[in-house]
C-alpha cells in the first residue's frame, strides 16, 4: 500500500472470506483479519495479513465441534466491506464430518453415512426386488427418491415390516454411531 497524498494518513486493510455455496447459513463475507496502517506522504509498505484454515470454521451443533467446510473460498482484500480492492479464489479442503444417527435422522442422512449407508442401500435393493412398477403408484411429478430422502429412519419399520424391525433399526443406529461396519454376511 502506498500513501500517494501530501499528508500523513491511516488506512485499515481488511481481509474478508466467503463461501458462495455453503451448506450452512453464513454471511456473504466474513471479516477474518485486519490491520491499521499509518503512512507518511509517499511512503509505501507491504501489509501481510494471515487467514488460517481454522479461521474458516463454523460451530457444527450436530457434532459439537468446529468444522471447516470445503469449497472455493473468495478471499477479498478491502478498505471496507463496500470497498473491495482485490479478490482471489482459494480452494480449501473440508473436514470429514460424520453426523451421529438417530431415529429422527432422514434416510438421506443415513444413505450418506459411511457405515450405515451401504447397509441400508443393500437392504433397500433387496426389498425392491419383485416390486417392479412401484413408481406407478406415485402421483405424477412426485420424485420418490426425494421423498424417501426426507423420511425418518425410525419410521421405516412401518413400511418395511420384517425387513426392518424397530430392533434392527436400533442396531443399525448403534453400529453406525459406534463406528464399526457389520461383519460380512450380516
Amino acid at each position: 500500500m502506498t500513501n500517494t497524498g501530501g499528508v500523513a494518513g491511516r488506512e485499515v486493510v481488511q481481509v474478508y472470506t466467503g463461501l458462495a455455496d455453503s451448506r450452512v447459513q453464513r454471511p456473504e463475507r466474513e471479516l477474518k483479519a485486519f490491520a491499521s496502517v499509518a503512512l507518511e506522504p509517499g511512503e509505501a509498505r507491504e501489509v501481510v495479513l494471515t487467514v488460517r484454515r481454522e479461521d474458516l470454521a463454523y460451530w457444527d451443533i450436530r457434532v459439537g465441534r468446529w468444522v471447516v467446510e470445503g469449497g472455493e473460498y473468495a478471499v477479498e482484500v478491502a478498505a471496507s466491506s463496500r470497498d473491495i480492492r482485490a479478490t482471489v479464489s482459494v480452494p480449501v479442503d473440508g473436514d470429514a464430518v460424520t453426523v451421529p444417527l438417530s431415529a429422527e435422522s432422514s434416510l438421506g442422512e443415513v444413505m450418506a453415512h459411511p457405515i450405515a449407508g451401504p447397509v441400508v442401500q443393500a437392504t433397500i435393493a433387496q426389498m425392491m426386488q419383485g416390486m417392479e412398477g412401484v413408481e406407478s403408484i406415485m402421483p405424477e411429478g412426485v420424485d420418490m427418491t426425494k421423498m424417501m430422502d426426507s423420511f425418518p429412519l425410525g419410521r421405516v419399520s412401518m413400511m418395511a415390516g420384517d425387513a426392518a424391525s424397530p430392533e434392527m433399526i436400533e442396531g443399525l443406529i448403534a453400529m453406525a454411531n459406534a463406528g464399526s461396519a457389520p461383519a460380512s454376511g450380516a
